[in-house]
């Protein structure tokens, strides 16, 4: 059985995303989670986002670390690009830094 991928990203939870590529710009349609998270490493505590794009795999065919992701009006880069095998990919993000 094939995974309904458009079904997926036809839920009224998506948001607009402006993804800039070497072969250039254009909006798609994402899951954006930006999960919050309290995490002990060695005896040492910190929290941090973890911001997350979820796309259709298609979309994001070209996508390569390092490009940028525009969402509302925070610029993020990709920091993992993750394709499940199902037609869709999670990239994981961190805030562009100029």
């Amino acid at each position: 059985m094939e995974f309904p991928v458009d079904e997926f990203f036809n839920t009224g939870l998506e948001t607009d995303a402006l993804v800039t590529s070497a072969s250039g710009s254009k909006t798609i349609k994402v899951q954006f989670l930006n999960a919050y998270e309290a995490m002990k490493i060695q005896g040492y505590e910190f929290e941090a986002a973890g911001p997350i794009a979820v796309c259709k795999t298609d979309d994001v065919a070209d996508v390569v670390h390092g490009d940028t992701i525009k969402i509302d009006i925070v610029e993020y880069r990709a920091l993992e690009i993750q394709p499940d095998g199902t037609g869709i990919t999670q990239i994981l993000l961190t805030i562009e830094n100029e």
